[in-house]
């Protein structure tokens, strides 16, 4: 599985989520990944296939690597 994914970009940064998001759409096995305190934007036609977290960052990232591998 390919996985698209973006940190640190406003969630209205187009130049940078439209081409990210476009080649999630194209690719049947990619998966759309984004990361944005207080707004997630998704395109309707990549919602099946993307996740949105809401949140601080870093605190994800510590969530996630403890989940992962037991440690923050």
């Amino acid at each position: 599985m390919a996985a698209n994914s973006r940190c640190g970009i406003g969630a209205r940064n187009q130049l940078i989520k439209a081409p990210l998001m476009r080649l999630t759409a194209s690719e049947p096995n990619a998966t759309y990944i984004t990361i944005n305190l207080g707004e997630i934007y998704i395109t309707g036609d990549i919602q099946d296939k993307s996740y949105g977290l809401d949140g601080n960052l870093s605190d994800i990232l510590g969530k996630l690597s403890y989940y992962l591998w037991g440690r923050g």
